[in-house]
């Protein structure tokens, strides 16, 4: 019969707590260790594990606990994975040099993640005479979008005008609905984290007619693969 380990993350193979403050955790920690890499790990019963909140909220608790005990030196991994222990040293061995750098690139930083909504402008696009009236609708419908899209860039540009020099690194997605100005995550070295909060805080008063959801510090998931 197979063992399965829960994989959380991937750390220096450098000596700090993994079972200290655990609160209500019932599971023990464990280290996979492959020359300068841990897999930090806890023993599971099968493959596979109920993605339910309880779960999940599991699972970031106990990788932003190691995020703290490692010194900002980790690479978490998404919810759900579960190997074997065979299967875990021959992945910890095919990208060993590959998930160094990765950790020498983030080390000591953290994520945060901004969204802001707006309401997006109307405009009144002059009507051209066309013989079809559908033609006439798309052509409409073509010119606002191009406007609202420079009225949003210029929007973005200010706001993040505002925010650089604190962030390495950002990812911004592409927007899934009109009302959604900025949805992005941020890279940057763990002290810059409360002066990021506060120029959001600030951009937030100056900005009051759009809404705000800033959180974090975060593990860096959104920077590692």
């Amino acid at each position: 019969m197979s063992t399965y380990y829960y994989w959380y993350a991937i750390t220096p193979d450098l000596p700090f707590p993994l079972n200290g403050d655990q609160s209500s955790d019932s599971l023990t920690l464990e280290r996979i260790g492959y020359w300068n890499l841990s897999a930090i790990v806890s023993k599971i019963a099968d493959s596979h594990r109920d993605p339910s909140p309880q779960s999940v909220a599991e699972h970031h608790r106990i990788v932003a606990r190691l995020l703290n005990a490692s010194n900002y030196r980790v690479l978490p991994l998404r919810f759900g994975t579960i190997l074997t222990p065979d299967r875990i040293l021959s992945l910890l061995e095919s990208r060993h040099d590959e998930w160094t750098r990765l950790l020498q690139d983030i080390e000591g930083s953290v994520e945060m993640s901004l969204k802001v909504l707006w309401v997006p402008p109307k405009f009144d696009v002059p009507s051209r005479p066309l013989q079809s009236a559908y033609f006439t609708q798309r052509l409409q419908a073509m010119q606002q979008q191009k406007t609202l899209g420079i009225a949003s860039r210029e929007k973005i540009a200010a706001i993040e005008t505002r925010l650089e020099g604190l962030y390495l690194k950002r990812l911004m997605a592409t927007p899934r609905h009109p009302d959604l100005l900025i949805e992005a995550n941020y890279l940057m070295p763990e002290p810059r984290a409360q002066a990021f909060k506060q120029a959001v805080r600030t951009l937030m008063e100056e900005m009051s007619d759009y809404r705000w959801l800033c959180t974090g510090p975060w593990p860096p998931y959104h920077f590692v693969s």
